[in-house]
Order: structure tokens, then C-alpha cells, then sequence
């Protein structure tokens, strides 16, 4: 990992990454090569701040919102599952700055009865927020419809609208979807236009969504109340400079950072 070129102090609840691909991009050196925005959008990879500790008991009485454009995703955290993961993502939505980087970009309806797929039943997206990639727990569950899952070593997640019974070893179950008000905007996204993108090694088929939607996470009261900033859409976060590719929308810096956070998702359906 490199070290970037100095070290400022401010404060700790700000140390944190606006980008999925930080990590990735640091390790290629970027810190360096490209300071003025790395030193913006990726502060804790660059080794610019100290995250500072999260703890569970903290956040246990709140719930998380999505919110989209497409209306509210309410998620309750499962605490008694995943309690440092579910920590992590409300500590995101309580502290953290707009997140130009949360965005679902997959959409899977979900496949023909009797078939595992493609497509593969869920909503995909980035919390790209969160002070650190989220460390397994949890351990094996049945995953079913409404579970809200990281993927391994990634700061991705996605919402299952399917029992995805053969997933829940390797994912870890931090949220579910509270009411079906949330699901209905879950499913709303699965309508949207997308592409397929086929993976270069397994050869699978997955659904990317044509334009990417944006979120901004939101800490409600567990007891149903609501933010003072939970409402309206997160239609005003941006999602960084952009290039095209094909038929695909990747973030700078680096497209196939962004194409590797999509296909990591890939390998649990193999």
C-alpha cells in the first residue's frame, strides 16, 4: 500500500472513502500519481486519516433508508447476526458526506420457476461510504427474499427478491427489507432498462442496469420515525466524472476497477 505525500488532521468521522475502487486504485499507485483527486475522494485508502472505531451499541436503535428516486428502501439492521456490519453501514448514513459513489447498477428479476438463473433474483449496488471493507460474520443462513447481504471482501451488497438457500455460507446477512412499501421500490428497479455483461472467465450472464441508480443512506429512529433528512431523492448526489465504455458507465479513475466490483458479484452464482 502506498504511503501518499503527507498527513493532515481533521476529523475522524470524515475518514473515510467516496469510491468503491479506492483501494484498488491506491494500490496502483494513484495517491501519487493523481493526488488532487484521490486526496479528495479517497482520504482513508491514501492513508491521509485514522478511521475511528465503530461500535454496534451505538447505532442498535436505528434503522437504515435508501433514498432513490425511485422512493424509499427501509432496511432493518440485524444486529443479532451481523453486528459490526450492520454498524459499519448505519455509521455510513449517520456521519458520512453525500455519497456520489452509492448507486445500484445491477438488476436481476427473478428467473423462470424451477430455474436458479439468469437472472439471479436481486438488486445490486455500492456503499461506497463505509469507513472499511466489512470482515465476514454471521456465519451459514438460509438466505431468503428481503435478506440485505455484503459480498466477500467488498463494499458491495445486494437485496435478495428470491430464497437463495446454496448463498449463505460465504455472504454476510446484515439488513432486511422492513415493509413492503421498500420492496415494491426494490422491485420497481428491476424493471428499469439494462444490458447484459458476460464474465470473462465463468461466462455468466448478469444484468447491468442501463443507468446506474443513485442513493443516499439515511439513520432513521428503529421505532419508525424518520430524518429530518430522509426526505426527496438522492437524485442530486453525483457520481463522479464518467467515462463510457461500450454500452456500459464506469467511474474514473480506473473503468476496470469499477468492472471488477460488478463481477466479484458473478462469482457467487458460479
Amino acid at each position: 500500500m502506498p504511503v501518499f505525500l503527507s498527513s493532515w488532521t481533521e476529523n475522524p468521522k470524515a475518514c473515510r472513502d467516496a469510491e468503491s475502487a479506492c483501494s484498488d486504485w491506491a494500490e496502483k499507485g494513484e495517491c501519487n500519481k493523481n493526488p488532487g483527486f484521490m486526496a479528495k475522494s479517497c482520504r482513508l485508502s491514501c492513508r491521509l486519516c485514522t478511521a475511528p472505531e465503530v461500535k454496534a451499541s451505538d447505532y442498535a436503535a436505528m434503522q437504515l433508508v435508501l433514498n432513490t428516486s425511485l422512493g424509499q428502501i427501509r432496511i432493518k439492521p440485524l444486529f443479532e447476526r451481523a453486528p459490526a456490519t450492520a454498524a459499519l453501514v448505519l455509521e455510513a448514513a449517520v456521519n458520512g458526506p453525500a455519497c456520489r459513489g452509492c448507486v445500484f447498477y445491477r438488476n436481476e428479476a427473478v428467473p423462470p420457476e424451477g430455474s436458479s438463473g439468469p437472472p439471479y433474483g436481486l438488486l445490486q449496488g455500492s456503499l461506497a461510504g463505509l469507513l472499511k471493507v466489512p470482515e465476514h460474520e454471521g456465519g451459514p443462513v438460509f438466505m431468503r427474499r428481503g435478506h440485505v447481504a455484503m459480498i466477500p471482501s467488498t463494499r458491495e451488497f445486494f437485496i435478495n427478491v428470491m430464497d437463495h438457500e446454496s448463498w449463505g455460507g460465504s455472504m454476510t446477512v446484515w439488513g432486511d427489507v422492513a415493509d413492503a412499501a421498500s420492496m415494491a421500490v426494490v422491485e420497481a428497479a428491476l424493471l428499469l432498462p439494462y444490458h447484459d455483461v458476460k464474465h470473462p472467465t465463468f461466462g455468466t450472464v448478469m444484468r447491468m442496469l442501463d443507468k446506474q441508480v443513485p442513493f443516499s443512506p439515511i439513520a432513521v429512529p428503529a421505532d419508525g420515525g424518520s430524518s429530518s433528512s430522509s426526505t426527496g431523492s438522492s437524485s442530486n448526489i453525483s457520481s463522479g466524472e464518467e467515462e463510457e465504455e461500450g454500452n456500459a458507465t464506469w467511474t474514473s479513475l480506473d473503468a476496470a476497477s469499477q468492472k471488477r466490483r460488478s463481477r466479484r458479484a458473478l462469482d457467487l452464482s458460479e
